[in-house]
């Protein structure tokens, strides 16, 4: 298993696609998730090291996620990708830092490719390509 390994947290299928294949660029084993379900069977299966979450996904809110992430002792990396509004990308990322999870930023949607390569680039544990 590589040293980097993301899990997508996207019910938008196009979304998961294009983060998906910029994080392989990036030299990331990745897996996707559609649904909170499938989110919580991958984060113990696969054991990420960095998460993109959308805090909009069906069958779970994006603070229940966090609860749980926190509740299973996850010290992966959280970064939220979402099309809520910046007061309620702030709000998840204070609480997910309250319960003691390793909140590292957020990008908003529409996703930029270059902001993604970027940043991906930057959370890699091995610190370069």
């Amino acid at each position: 298993m590589s040293a980097d390994r993301l899990l997508i947290a996207e019910d938008e299928a196009r979304i998961g696609s294009l983060l998906k294949m910029v994080a392989e660029e990036c030299g990331y084993e990745v897996r996707v998730a559609v649904n909170g379900a499938a989110v919580k069977e991958m984060v113990r299966a696969f054991d990420p090291t960095l998460i993109s979450l959308d805090l909009g996904m069906p069958g779970v809110l994006g603070v229940e996620m966090l609860w749980f992430l926190s509740g299973c002792g996850s010290q992966a990396k959280i970064l939220i990708t979402s099309g809520q509004g910046r007061d309620v990308i702030a709000v998840a990322e204070q609480r997910g830092k309250s319960a003691g999870l390793n909140m590292v930023g957020s990008i908003p949607k529409p996703v930029r490719l270059e902001q993604l390569r970027t940043i991906f680039r930057e959370l890699r544990s091995t610190g370069a390509e």
